[in-house]
Parts: structure tokens; sequence; C-alpha cells
């Protein structure tokens, strides 16, 4: 068949919407894929994809999820969100599953209904339960960014899941919402043996104001894979003195990655001197034009800042 040829985006509407129903699973694995990259809500090509969802080949099965999503974010939103949910209940491959739960949660916008909300809660908090770790962080990553005001109480619960990458996730999606019930929790975890999982922690409690996050947030400014997250949150927390004297305790060790936002979030603390310093010696990076750039950007919008204030 020609079309097993073919890129998926390289189809025709009406051939992947044949090749949907095709003996090859190439072939429906392709068709599908077309209409995850080119969407339609369309009622055949719904009901086809529909279709698709008790294929016996579990790539297939996955193709047409990403599909569904696809429309929902293009229009079909109820039908395809339907489909989706019930497919959580018969999906027994685990990757497969993995690939439904974020589809569901691909499916939820800022003009989802309540129903729409309540029902994705509904579906996807007893994954936080379930004995893949794998499936676990995918749902808690699904509810925290989509609908972690409506399922706090399950998300405090996963602050205490056997795997650091769920524990991590729950944690993150916690620092967004104003749920104080959340913080026993998340200062528990300051003491995690995971050090991403520690850091997420504390980077909740920062976005939270809770001053208690800043030391061990400060504390990963040297890391070389965890400063940028670790200073761009410090930089956009609130001044105060518990941070400008972490800010100061760390500003010599920091990673160049980190210079620039230590050095504009001292400025906004207060300490414009070292702030500067720090700022200016992270435009002669050589080797480090995204440092640079950065530097830069962030003298540019301090002074503008400064300009603001003195015009008002």
């Amino acid at each position: 068949m020609l079309s097993e040829k073919l890129r998926p985006a390289q189809l025709t509407k009406e051939a992947a919407l044949r090749d949907l129903a095709a003996e090859s699973a190439a072939a429906r694995v392709a068709a599908a894929e077309h209409f995850a990259l080119l969407p339609s809500d369309e009622a055949p090509v719904i009901e086809a994809l529909k279709s698709c969802i008790s294929d016996h080949e579990a790539d297939v099965r996955a193709a047409a999820y990403r599909a569904l999503s696809a429309s929902a974010q293009h229009g079909a939103s109820w039908a395809a969100l339907e489909t989706l949910l019930d497919a959580l209940d018969e999906e027994r491959d685990t990757k497969a599953k993995q690939t439904v739960v974020l589809a569901i949660g691909q499916c939820l916008s800022e003009d989802s209904t309540a129903n729409e909300v309540e029902q994705v809660v509904g579906a996807l908090t007893p994954l936080l339960a379930d004995a893949d770790a794998d499936l676990r962080f995918q749902a808690v990553n699904v509810l925290g960014e989509k609908a972690a005001q409506h399922c706090a109480n399950a998300l405090i619960e996963s602050l205490a899941d056997p795997d650091a990458e769920v524990r991590g996730s729950a944690a993150a999606a916690l620092g967004d919402i104003p749920f104080p019930p959340a913080t026993a929790g998340l200062l528990a975890l300051l003491s995690d043996p995971c050090p991403s999982t520690r850091l997420e922690a504390a980077m909740a409690l920062v976005r939270r104001g809770d001053p208690r996050g800043i030391k061990e947030t400060a504390s990963f400014l040297a890391d070389n894979q965890l400063c940028g997250a670790a200073a761009h949150t410090l930089y956009r927390a609130e001044p105060n003195p518990t941070l400008l004297a972490a800010l100061l305790a760390h500003q010599d060790e920091a990673h160049p990655l980190a210079q620039p936002w230590v050095g504009a979030a001292l400025v906004r603390c207060g300490a414009r001197d070292s702030g500067e310093r720090l700022l200016r010696n992270a435009t002669r990076w050589r080797r480090q034009p995204e440092v640079r750039a950065l530097a830069r950007q962030l003298l540019r919008e301090l002074a503008e800042h400064a300009d603001a204030a003195i015009a008002s």
C-alpha cells in the first residue's frame, strides 16, 4: 500500500481515513498520526478514531489517543474526552495507558467545563495509587498542571510516594496553589534523599511565599543541572531579608548559568552594587553566549524598571 511509505503529514485526509481500517498496523499508526499532526473535528474522523481504541495493537491505540487529544484541541472536546475516559478503563498496556493519561490532560483547557474537570479528576486520581511508578508520575503531572486545586489532598498524599519523581512532581504542583495543608508535607521533603525532589519542595515553598524554602533553594545555585531553576525561582521571589542573606551567601559560588538571575535578584533586594557586578561579569562569558544574552536582557529590564520608578 502506497500510503505505508508516506509520512503521516504527507497523507491526504481521505487516505488517512481509509487507512485507519487498513490490514497493516503500520498503516493504521501512520493514519492516526496524520490526524494527530493535522487534527480534525469532523464526525467521520472522530468515529474512525474511536474504532481504533479497540485495535489489538497497542501502538495503534496510542496513536489514536494522541489524535483524539489533538481533535479535542481543534474543537471536538467532549467527544474526544469521553472516548479517552472510556479507554482509560479498558487499556491494559502500560505505555499505551500513559499515553491515554497524557491525552486526557491535553483535552482540558481554560474553556473546559466544571463537569469535564470533575470527570478527569475522578478518573485520574485513583491512578496515584497504581503499582506502576511511570503511570503515577504521568497522573500527578496532568492533575498538577490541569486541576491541582481540585485534588490537592490527593497530591499531598503523593508527597510520600516511594518514587522520587512522583514526589517532586506533586511538590511542584502544590507550589502553585494556595492550599495551607500542603505546607507540612513540603517542609518534610526538604530532607528528602533525592536532590531534585528537595529542590522541587523548596521552590514550591518559595513560590507560596514561605521563606523556609529559600535556604534550600539557594544551596542549588552551584549545581550544574539544577542551578537555573533554583536561580530563576529566587529571582521571582518577593524580596525579603532571608532572600538577601541567602543570595549574598551563595553569590560567589553560583554557577555561570545562575549568575544573571542571582545578580538581578540581588538588585531587586537592594544590593545593587553586588548584583550589577555579577550581571556585568556574566556579560563577559565568552563560552556562554546564552548567559551573556540573559545578563544583558536583565540589565536592560532593571534599568527600565528604575527609570519607570523615577518617572512615577
